[in-house]
């Protein structure tokens, strides 16, 4: 099968193989997933351990032996618990069928072939019959599909369908319930991501359209690191809370909840902060609470929702907090006041005004920055005076409205990436009167001729800049093949902003980051090496490959200097049939060093930059400091640096005309 793929960078499309169901397609993605985290997380692993353990010592207290349904069972770590355990039959389901493939090896070779039965299907698929996958009742039901969420891996309606249909009525379910927790919190840091502010633009530049100021914001809650987060980004206005609870012993039932929340500190409640507990036997549970934990984890993290509004909350007084969900989501209210709630009314908070579907958060973030935009001003101050006409090529940017304040009288902006993020940027305009001044233009750079210039040569082509569809740090680079491709529209002393970047790196070395790629062999004694032997064929590739995080959430030490890979010069077109090519070294000068950090650096004049990654100077040794508006790019060493006197070499390749670009990295 072929399908239409928009190429990041040069911004073609594409025509590429694609096979969703292909052993190599999923091997690809497990081995980029957070798949292998949850495997070594050996809390959770003994958790579930003892909780499985407790079930069957207690069925068997009822002269029962105990038939077992693992949902979810992935490698099977869980079915062979309960074997190991004493149970002697156990169903177990897994809906990917590479993976069932994977359990039902892994299971053969640690010996449990006669007692496991992996059944690759959905458990809601499942019919309990004579001669069928699964031919009777179970007594004991052991899952793990919880997401950062808790319940956004649908555990509520398989919990629902296996009380109903495949367990037997007083079936022992592990784990048997679960809290959730929730702590109200002033953060200012975190609410640039939530709303457009237009206090943060030099006066009379933008005007918020009403009914963005009245949106709920993004439907999901926000899953991040918050024990990274440091005291003057967040302020916590009360103590922990239980929020609300499920119980999995019998099919959970949805409804409101509701708590009273004391707090502790007077302040602006911008949001809250939830996590949840899973109580798998008596005296043992498995949580998510961010601070005080001795397992680092990435496949949980904790959840962030902001408020539509946010509200002033009083120290000694309560505020109540309300517990909604449906199938597959948590939301939550706030208030200074005991609510009556109708559970007919309840509906999920959506984004109504289309600006979190253009703009994440990450982006909002960006555009509220008040420093930043002042620079902006400042730059375009000086460089737009005299000019005509201007072409912005950034995704939405609010770029143009500061052209716009500075008396530029013809503004072109490319909005090709969708019909919606046009549509915004028309509602932008038209809210701040600037129609005659403003052209939004929704074609293809490619296509675009004088006509669509109103017979106007560009005196300046503008950008941030920022594109949507931009995974890796250089998919913005797709700025110079845009530039290129209306080259025929410009003046021939045209400016270009910004007018050249540098792709930066640096050595560091992770606290944790680099655990994701640990090698996975033997789990709590099991034999787990057919996994490792299916994804390895992508492993070698997979530890080298970019990988892009919000570095700020995983805290790491400089190892070496900054050093500049390549150097990219937006001021001339490029040349669409060339091949770019650089070397060098990065000494490191730290022992330790486990990985190679990129990120862009943009020259908007010759005075003024915008930078993607280091936001301090590095210091050796020292804790390095991210700009949290932007992912960072991070390529694993084949194996941590033992001493100081070693080398990163590194070759970098930039084929323009596929807009391919690849660093590989030796260490010697």
């Amino acid at each position: 099968m072929f399908a239409a793929v928009v190429n990041t960078t040069t911004g073609k499309t594409e025509w590429r193989s694609v096979d969703n169901d292909s052993d190599s397609n999923v091997s690809d993605d497990l081995a980029r997933s957070q798949y292998g985290d949850m495997l070594l997380d050996n809390e959770r692993n003994q958790a579930y351990f003892k909780g499985v353990q407790y079930a069957i010592d207690a069925i068997r207290k009822q002269n029962k032996e105990p038939i077992v349904l693992d949902i979810g069972t992935g490698t099977g770590i869980l079915a062979m618990m309960a074997a190991r355990c004493g149970a002697k039959k156990i169903f177990a389901c897994e809906v990917l069928k590479p993976m069932a493939r994977i359990a039902t090896d892994i299971i053969s070779r640690n010996g449990y072939a006669d007692v496991i039965k992996v059944i690759p299907l959905r458990s809601t698929e499942l019919v309990v019959k004579k001669g069928g996958y699964m031919d009777e009742k179970a007594n004991l039901l052991i899952t793990e599909v919880f997401d950062t969420e808790l319940i956004g891996e649908g555990v509520l309606p398989t919990l629902i369908h296996a009380h109903q249909n495949l367990l037997e009525p007083d079936a022992v379910v592990v784990p048997y319930a679960a809290t959730v927790y929730v702590q109200l919190f002033h953060s200012p840091h975190l609410w640039t991501s939530h709303k457009l502010d237009q206090t943060n633009f030099p006066p009379g530049v933008m005007t918020v359209p009403q009914s963005w100021k009245n949106c709920a914001g993004p439907a999901s809650l926000w899953d991040m690191h918050v024990e990274q987060l440091s005291d003057s980004q967040i302020m916590f206005l009360s103590k922990p809370q239980i929020a609300a609870g499920f119980t999995f012993m019998k099919p959970p039932v949805t409804s409101p909840q509701q708590c009273e929340v004391c707090v502790t500190s007077t302040g602006l409640c911008h949001g809250l902060v939830m996590w949840w507990e899973l109580s798998l036997c008596p005296g043992v549970s498995l949580s998510t609470f961010p601070w005080r934990r001795t397992q680092w984890r990435e496949h949980w993290l904790q959840g962030v929702q902001l408020l539509p509004s946010a509200i002033h909350i009083q120290e000694g007084n309560a505020a109540f907090v309300q517990t909604f969900n449906d199938d597959y989501c948590l939301w939550f209210t706030v208030d200074t006041f005991r609510r009556q709630v109708n559970p007919d009314t309840i509906e999920r908070p959506l984004c109504t005004c289309g600006v979190h579907t253009v703009w994440n958060r990450s982006r909002l973030s960006m555009l509220n920055d008040s420093s930043r935009n002042r620079l902006f001003f400042d730059l375009l101050n000086k460089h737009a005076m005299g000019c005509a006409a201007v072409l912005c090529l950034s995704d939405v940017s609010l770029l143009p409205l500061l052209l716009a304040k500075l008396g530029v009288k013809k503004i072109y902006v490319l909005e090709s990436a969708s019909s919606f993020s046009a549509s915004v940027m028309n509602e932008i305009i038209r809210t701040n009167n600037v129609e005659k001044q403003i052209t939004v233009l929704s074609r293809s750079c490619e296509n675009l001729t004088l006509s669509d210039t109103d017979g106007i040569k560009i005196d300046m082509v503008v950008g941030e800049p920022y594109f949507s569809s931009a995974l890796l740090p250089w998919h913005n680079l797709y700025f110079w093949y845009a530039r290129t491709y209306v080259n025929h529209l410009l003046n021939n002393q045209s400016k270009i902003i910004p007018f050249k970047a540098h792709l930066q790196a640096i050595a560091v070395k992770f606290e944790n980051l680099h655990k994701l790629k640990s090698e996975i062999s033997k789990v709590e004694g099991f034999d787990l090496s057919a996994y490792q032997d299916f994804i390895k064929q992508d492993q070698q590739v997979v530890s080298s490959d970019p990988e892009p995080h919000y570095l700020w959430e995983y805290p790491c030490i400089c190892c070496s200097h900054v050093h500049e890979i390549f150097e990219f010069d937006f001021s001339q077109p490029l040349n669409l049939h060339t091949e770019i090519v650089t070397s060098g070294s990065i000494p490191l000068l730290v022992p330790g060093t486990n990985a190679v950090v990129f990120w862009m650096v943009y020259h908007l004049d010759e005075h003024r930059s915008v930078s993607e990654g280091l936001i301090k100077d590095p210091v050796l040794r020292n804790k390095l400091t991210w700009d949290h508006r932007y992912k960072q790019t991070v390529k694993f060493l084949h194996k941590v640096a033992d001493d100081t006197h070693q080398v990163v070499d590194y070759i970098g390749n930039f084929f323009t005309e596929s807009g391919d670009l690849a660093v590989h990295l030796t260490l010697t």
